[in-house]
């Protein structure tokens, strides 16, 4: 099985579907260590994955973030949980995510990422 999910159209995403799907969000600055984001929603969702993600979502607009999603509507999304919103410190190699498999933002973010 592939690491990533490859939709090459909107007919491909189905798991959601391309109106409840993210294609671009802001991030966080101290996990914008290159030019992906991304989030495994396995284990964001029930935390199966042996790997979580690191990667955090940017807050800086209110503890919100500006979300496209694959239909080309925009919204922005109010982060719930503190662990998913924290200071910026501007240090990329610890972006402290800390356990975030229960973060319910994170598993709303999994939901909303596409699956196989």
């Amino acid at each position: 099985m592939p690491l990533f999910y490859d939709a090459k159209k909107l007919t491909d995403m189905h798991s959601p579907g391309p109106s409840d799907c993210w294609v671009y969000m802001d991030e966080h600055p101290d996990s914008d260590d290159d030019a992906t984001m991304y989030v495994d929603p396995q284990w964001a969702v029930n935390g199966t994955s042996t790997e979580p993600s690191i990667e955090l979502p940017g807050s800086m607009h209110g503890k919100a973030s500006g979300m496209v999603f694959a239909d080309g509507h925009s919204e922005v999304h109010a982060w719930k949980d503190g662990r998913t919103i924290p200071p910026v410190k501007y240090d990329v190699d610890d972006p402290s995510p800390g356990a975030l498999s229960q973060d319910q933002d994170y598993v709303w973010w999994g939901q909303h990422t596409p699956q196989n």
